[in-house]
């Protein structure tokens, strides 16, 4: 364990992309201004995507292997823990009650706190809580209040490089297929993307793209990479660094999303002409609900509806309960012909269609949430001393 060096421990929850591009945003810009001691180590503890893009970075001193929603894994780091600075953890409220037993202050970044149907931590424990706005938020604010502690409701996290992006006019060609995390701790992952990628690359205009790259994280992405070597040796396919990703999304002519929060902005403030396709987790469902009503018209998305005959996936589930009518979704969608001709119709529709993207990127990066917080932290590291 480090003796008499300061540092800080990261921790995003596993799940896609959104958790750990964020905070790599926030760790980005500690660098990038410097402002900490010297020596001051970055620490992250993670696994599956977010380990993988934390590796991918080169922004961290030290990645443990641990799954920060449990609490025997956590036990595993209590001296590393005990001995931190500061535990940032971002949108994993799993770990919050294992790191309030020690006296190591807690900084809570949420980017989902706009659709949990409760709150099972008490944020009190925390030195500070910033929440990502998002429809919904002033509802959870209102019922969760006596579990707040100090909060702020902050702008999208975004990374500082889509200012710059946006003043510039790339080429844009070829598709990028971006599909998030897909593992994920909370539940076994399932082959729909197997069958769904299958599907997805035998349409025409796809068969015809020459430039085309398929984006991911977790295991299912190198496995991904693998089955699809042979049959389709011209497309790219892996785990792409943050500022590696983010220019193929820049580039891209068209864009093919999974529905999170994280890519979401990022297509928004890039104006990308986007569809977002089948959700895999039950807030990418609530989300993609939300895009379809108030940014994208509905041939820009496949959402699950009950008029296709999909279940009711309403908002406010436990997380489990939702996870299983997604899951239910998916193999109603595997197994139903006339559903996956109607996802690929759409998709060949959106491709063949003229650029009609969203026009919302002036308002999105007025204010930077980085900015916010790593003024907070550098604030709070400097007043203490670290």
């Amino acid at each position: 364990m480090l003796k008499n060096i300061p540092y800080i421990i990261f921790d995003a929850d596993p799940f896609c992309f959104g958790p750990i591009s964020t905070t790599l945003n926030v760790v980005e810009k500690l660098r990038q201004r410097n402002k900490l001691i010297s020596d001051t180590k970055f620490i992250l503890l993670g696994t599956l995507t977010s380990s993988q893009l934390g590796q991918k970075s080169g922004l961290f001193h030290d990645i443990y292997e641990c799954d920060t929603t449990s609490a025997t894994d956590l036990s595993r780091y209590s001296e590393l823990i005990e001995n931190a600075n500061l535990y940032i953890s971002n949108t994993n409220p799993n770990s919050i009650d294992f790191v309030a037993k020690f006296d190591t202050p807690i900084i809570y970044i949420d980017t989902l706190f706009w659709m949990w149907d409760n709150l099972h931590v008490d944020l009190r424990q925390t030195e500070k809580t910033f929440i990502q706005n998002f429809h919904g938020i002033e509802r959870n604010i209102k019922r969760c209040r006596d579990k707040l502690g100090n909060y702020q409701i902050i702008p999208p996290i975004l990374h500082n490089s889509l200012q710059q992006f946006i003043k510039d006019e790339p080429n844009q060609e070829g598709i990028l297929i971006t599909l998030g995390g897909i593992d994920t701790v909370y539940a076994d992952t399932t082959d729909f993307y197997y069958h769904f990628l299958e599907e997805l690359l035998s349409i025409p205009q796809l068969q015809n793209e020459t430039n085309m790259t398929i984006a991911g994280g977790g295991k299912t992405i190198v496995n991904l990479a693998a089955r699809f070597a042979q049959t389709h040796p011209h497309i790219h396919i892996g785990c792409f660094a943050r500022h590696e990703f983010l220019q193929k999304l820049r580039s891209a002519r068209k864009v093919l999303a999974n529905p999170g929060l994280t890519t979401f902005y990022e297509c928004i403030a890039l104006n990308k002409d986007v569809f977002f396709l089948p959700p895999q987790n039950y807030s990418q469902q609530l989300q993609l609900d939300v895009y379809l009503q108030h940014y994208y018209s509905p041939e820009y998305g496949f959402l699950w509806q009950p008029e296709y005959g999909y279940p009711d996936i309403p908002s406010y589930l436990p997380e489990k309960e939702g996870l299983a009518l997604i899951k239910e979704s998916n193999n109603l969608f595997i197994n139903n012909p006339t559903e996956r001709k109607r996802a690929m119709d759409k998709i060949s529709q959106f491709l063949v269609n003229e650029n009609k993207s969203a026009h919302y990127c002036c308002d999105i990066l007025q204010n930077n949430s980085c900015d916010i917080i790593v003024d907070y932290i550098e604030s709070r590291v400097i007043n203490q001393k670290l």
